[in-house]
This record gives C-alpha cells, sequence and structure tokens, in this order.
C-alpha cells in the first residue's frame, strides 16, 4: 500500500501492540493507552507534525556563500592546518567549534588538500552539504501520508490523461488515415476515369481513321469512275 510492503506493515502493528501493552501496564488505562501509542498509519506514514522536528531550515543554515565567504573559510582551514602541522595536533578542537551548517568542512577538511584547494572547491563542498539537506527535508516529507495519497492521485491522473492522450492519437490517426484512404481512391478512380475517357478518345479517334479511310477509298474510286468517263466522252467529241 503507497510503497510499503507488508513486512513495513508487520513492523508497524508489532510495535504499536508493544506500545500499548507497555503504557497498559504503567497506567492500566486501556483508553489512555490507545492515545498515548502512535496508530498503524502514523507509524507507517508520519504525519506533518511529526517531522517537523526533523525537517533542516536549509535556507536560515545555508543562506549562501560567495568569495568573501568562501576565502574566509579556506583561510581558516589552513591557517588550522599548518597550526596542527607544527604541534602534531589534531581538527578536533577545531570541528568541536563547529556551528550547525557549518558540518560540511569536516568532510571537506578530510577529503581536500587544503593548501592545494582553491574557492571553488569550498563553494561546491557548501552546495553540495545544502543540497543533501534539501534532499534530506525531500525523502522525509515523501514519507507522509499526504505525499502518498497526492502521488497516488497524480499517477491516476497521469494514467487517464495518457489513456486520453492515446485515444485522441489514436482518433487523430485513424482520421488522417481515412483522409488518406478517400484522397488516395479520389486519385485511382480520376485515374481510373482518365483511362476509361482515354479509351474512349481513342476509340474515336480509329473510328475516325476508319471513316477517313473509307472516305479516301471512296474518293479514289470516284476519280478512277471520272478518268473513265473522260476516256469515253473523248471520241464522241473528234466524230463531231
Amino acid at each position: 500500500m503507497f510503497g510499503k510492503s507488508f513486512y513495513d506493515i508487520g513492523q508497524a502493528i508489532i510495535g504499536r501492540t508493544k506500545d500499548i501493552n507497555s503504557a497498559l501496564t504503567e497506567t492500566n488505562n486501556f483508553s489512555a493507552s490507545l492515545k498515548k501509542s502512535p496508530s498503524i498509519m502514523q507509524r507507517l506514514f508520519p504525519g506533518k507534525k511529526s517531522i517537523k522536528s526533523q525537517l533542516i531550515d536549509v535556507d536560515k543554515l545555508y543562506s549562501g556563500i560567495d568569495d568573501t565567504k568562501a576565502t574566509k573559510i579556506l583561510s581558516d582551514l589552513q591557517k588550522n592546518q599548518k597550526l596542527i602541522d607544527k604541534t602534531k595536533g589534531s581538527w578536533q578542537k577545531y570541528f568541536s567549534t563547529l556551528k550547525k551548517g557549518e558540518e560540511w568542512q569536516i568532510n571537506f577538511v578530510k577529503n581536500t588538500d587544503l593548501q592545494k584547494a582553491s574557492l571553488s572547491d569550498v563553494k561546491d563542498a557548501y552546495e553540495s552539504a545544502r543540497q543533501s539537506a534539501i534532499d534530506h527535508n525531500t525523502a522525509l516529507q515523501q514519507q507522509t501520508l499526504g505525499f502518498k495519497a497526492a502521488t497516488a492521485a497524480a499517477n491516476v491522473l497521469k494514467t487517464a490523461f495518457n489513456a486520453i492522450a492515446y485515444m485522441a492519437i489514436t482518433q487523430a490517426i485513424v482520421a488522417v488515415a481515412n483522409t488518406i484512404i478517400t484522397k488516395f481512391d479520389e486519385v485511382v478512380n480520376a485515374y481510373q476515369n482518365g483511362i476509361d475517357k482515354l479509351k474512349d478518345l481513342s476509340s474515336e479517334i480509329k473510328s475516325l481513321e476508319s471513316e477517313q479511310s473509307s472516305l479516301n477509298s471512296e474518293l479514289k474510286e470516284s476519280k478512277e469512275r471520272l478518268y473513265e468517263l473522260q476516256q469515253l466522252e473523248m471520241p464522241t467529241l473528234f466524230e463531231k
């Protein structure tokens, strides 16, 4: 449920049972014991109030770092390093003076050659610590029931939106496909009509050619007949 395993649920039930029994032994008041013990849901998903004390005030502890601040930090660390090298001392005293939000300097000292370190190295370590604090708060907030419920609701909406989007895309594809098919049919029909018209025109041309051939034949026959008639009339003229 909301990312919790059966083991987590079982542990929450066992923990609540132990707390109730312990409180009941002290007070002998079952109702008070129930109220005193956090519920199973509270154990699985702490509320915002229950995690408030564990949240880090990031803006207060990590208000920002500039060259001036980075220079001072690096200078203090380098001076302390030189002092420790001379006395063969340790960093424990310096670390004990660090305030909340400055603990990142401990890992910086352990993992960095201070004499070669730059302002950029100091800033990067600071920003890394700030991001870790943000991640810490995010992890706590993600354990709350409200966040889990909101995430589940968002996933439901996302799934519904994806389904709607899928349907819309599918319908759009079908519409485009139908349009393409319709246009294709129109082109095919136009092409077929063109072929039919060409066939009709070809038949007409052949018919005209045939008629022309017939006319040519008739004309030829008429010329030959006229010539024959002329040959027959010539002797008659001479006789006169």
